[in-house]
Parts: structure tokens; C-alpha cells; sequence
């Protein structure tokens, strides 16, 4: 509803660090680590993107509460430096009610790789990322305004085809988002 973008940055950013110190006073809340991370994410997204290195930062931190939380509801923490199909197979434990914890999570886990396009660390982390997501896919396609869809349709189009890109696909992703969202979300 603001209209102010300073305004409304300011606030978010007071927001973020009140909402950190209640991480701090009750670490092991689930909902409070979920809400800093999809915070985080948002952030950097709105505000951080036209400085890399600021929304790699922000994206980063929102990956890391979304990690604690994810940990928490059972996932090993090996999961998340392991390959696809382990992440795969340990998010097999989850619930429906874990599917915006697992969404934004991973949301922040690609666009902090997006941004990082030579570092072979990142780019190695993205099958674990894509599984992820790829659970929210299967579970709730439309959540977030069809976001599962349009983080594929992102990862799909990123690339050219010798390099593995998939124009159609990307394409459709962006379809299925785009009516996901019935208009309402202007990222699509």
C-alpha cells in the first residue's frame, strides 16, 4: 500500500531486525524462521538487486534462516550439501504445511545463484536448489502466484541451448505462472 519506496524500505528494514531479535529470543520457532527467511528474500528482491553483492548477502541470509527452519521440521543437514536426489529423498518427511518454508528457501537459494554465475561452488548447489523446488512444484503449483513456475521458467530461460537452456520450457513455465497468478503478480 505505500507508495513511498524509501518509506516502505525503511520500514521493512526496521522490520527485519526487530523480527531477527524475536529469532534470537525463541530460535527454535519454526514460523519465526520462516518468516525471516521469506523476509530476507523479499528484501532483496525489492530493494537489494541492483547491487549484487547487497542481494547475494540478503539472499544468502534468507537461505540460512530457511535452513535452520527446514532443519528443524527433520531435513539432515547433509541434505543440503549433497545432491538432488538426497534432498529429494529427505524432503520426503514433509508436510503440505512445509511448502512455504521449502518455497522460500528455495527462492533464495537460486536467485543468490543467479546472481553468482562463475562461482562453481553455487552453480553445483543448483540440483539441490531445483529438487526443492521441485517439491513445492508437486505439492502446491500455485503458491506464491504460481512462483514454483516462475522460478523454472527462470532456471529454464537463463540459459542458451548448448549450454542446457530450454526456451520452451522456460516459455511454459512462464505460462503456468503467469495464469497461476491471474494477473495479480506483476514479476510474472
Amino acid at each position: 500500500r505505500e507508495g513511498d519506496l524509501q518509506f516502505a524500505e525503511s520500514a521493512i528494514t526496521g522490520n527485519l531486525k526487530l523480527l531477527e531479535g524475536v529469532v534470537d529470543s525463541d530460535p527454535t520457532n519454526v514460523k519465526y524462521l520462516q518468516l525471516a527467511c521469506m523476509g530476507y528474500a523479499s528484501y532483496a528482491l525489492a530493494f537489494a538487486e541492483e547491487d549484487p553483492s547487497r542481494a547475494i548477502l540478503f539472499y544468502t541470509r534468507a537461505r540460512a534462516y530457511g535452513v535452520r527452519g527446514l532443519i528443524l521440521r527433520g531435513i539432515p543437514r547433509g541434505a543440503f550439501t549433497a545432491d538432488g536426489p538426497t534432498m529429494k529423498a529427505a524432503l520426503g518427511t514433509l508436510t503440505a504445511s512445509d511448502v512455504p518454508l521449502v518455497f522460500w528457501t528455495a527462492s533464495a537459494w537460486g536467485s543468490a545463484v543467479s546472481l553468482q554465475p562463475n562461482e562453481p561452488d553455487a552453480i553445483a548447489s543448483i540440483p539441490t536448489a531445483n529438487a526443492m523446488m521441485e517439491w513445492v512444484l508437486g505439492r502446491e503449483p500455485g503458491f506464491f502466484y504460481g512462483g514454483p513456475s516462475l522460478y523454472f521458467g527462470v532456471y529454464y530461460g537463463s540459459f542458451p541451448p548448448a549450454l542446457g537452456g530450454k526456451p520452451a520450457l522456460a516459455k511454459e513455465n512462464f505460462e503456468r505462472a503467469r495464469g497461476a497468478g491471474r494477473g495479480k503478480f506483476l514479476m510474472t
